[in-house]
């Protein structure tokens, strides 16, 4: 029987734009990490592409193609970007049961430039009242990520319920959420897994940039998580359960963009989890699910399925991409 994992947290509708990398009226200085256009002009764009994300929208695809039962809690609107935020989750087999259709709202809207193999990010969150409604059957996992201004209701409710239930909790806070850090960190011995990149988990301990990452990994098993994973762009991934300490590198291969990377690999990494796979072979699965997806433009259209993620990982093996315990 799949497992059952619920997903709670935004979607929204994405449109991206690659500017013509040939017109002096972009550049990129790598020193300051500055993406500069020259005020008042019109600039030449190569492609455009839309697509649906969100956080929350990304994992629920990412682990129904992995193989496991999936609904989401969302809120959406009566917009059209709404209707097609339904229209993708409906046709990647996940639950939409969930959805809360709020007259007053509307979808989220990114715009993310893509340039030379990265991504900026340009992300309206439309206003809207956060609700939860507890499903009709227990999940047998949650998976609780980014909101807008108002979650932190949710977010205890969430938190509460997992209590309550004895379900396992997996947390991949926004922006929003490492903000308001307080709520957060006081939840945190509640948490069976949580999913941040360097910069995040430096943000949420208020530590300097250029932190250890066994120092943040252990400053988190310290306040009560169970398993921590810490991603770090072209360094890898690090977890820690508190017992070991595990690194893995990535799959080298040319980005084309950026955008859903850190949403792949929680899915990857949390499907195989769930599926009952160790620690190793779930990096192993997220940094596989990640690479697929930065050779795409778009969140969602790399997410592996479960037939290709093993022949990914076959191909990461024959890499010499390996789990080591430091």
């Amino acid at each position: 029987m799949n497992q059952t994992v619920m997903v709670v947290g935004d979607s929204s509708f994405d449109v991206f734009i690659t500017p013509s990398e040939t017109e002096t009226v972009c550049s990129l200085n790598d020193k300051e990490c500055l993406i500069c256009f020259d005020y008042g002009e019109k600039i030449l764009v190569d492609s455009l592409f839309t697509a649906v994300g969100g956080n929350a929208a990304n994992v629920a695809v990412g682990l129904s193609r992995l193989g496991l039962s999936v609904k989401l809690s969302t809120i959406l609107g009566r917009d059209n970007a709404s209707g097609e935020i339904v229209q993708t989750l409906v046709s990647e087999g996940v639950s939409t049961n969930m959805v809360i259709f709020q007259e007053a709202a509307k979808a989220n809207y990114s715009t993310v430039i893509n340039y030379s193999g990265e991504r900026t990010i340009f992300t309206y969150h439309s206003p809207k009242e956060y609700v939860f409604v507890e499903p009709d059957d227990i999940p047998d996992w949650v998976y609780l990520t980014s909101m807008g201004k108002g979650f932190e209701s949710i977010y205890a409710k969430v938190v509460k319920y997992c209590t309550d239930y004895k379900i396992p909790l997996a947390i991949n806070p926004g922006t929003l959420q490492i903000k308001e850090q307080e709520q957060l960190l006081a939840t945190l011995d509640k948490v069976n897994v949580l999913n941040l990149n360097k910069q995040e988990a430096e943000k949420i301990l208020g530590v300097d940039a250029g932190a250890e990452v066994q120092f943040l990994l252990n400053s988190f098993v310290a306040k009560g998580v169970s398993v921590v994973v810490i991603t770090d762009g072209v360094n890898g991934s690090y977890v820690s359960n508190g017992q070991s300490f595990w690194h893995c590198p990535i799959l080298q291969r040319k980005p084309i963009e950026r955008t859903g990377a850190g949403d792949a690999y929680s899915s990857g990494f949390l499907a195989s989890l769930v599926s009952g796979s160790t620690i190793p072979d779930a990096m192993l699965s997220g940094t596989v699910n990640s690479a697929s997806v930065v050779g795409q433009v778009g969140a969602q259209k790399g997410l592996l399925r479960e037939r290709e993620r093993h022949q990914w990982l076959e191909d990461a093996r024959r890499s010499g991409v390996f789990v080591a315990e430091l």
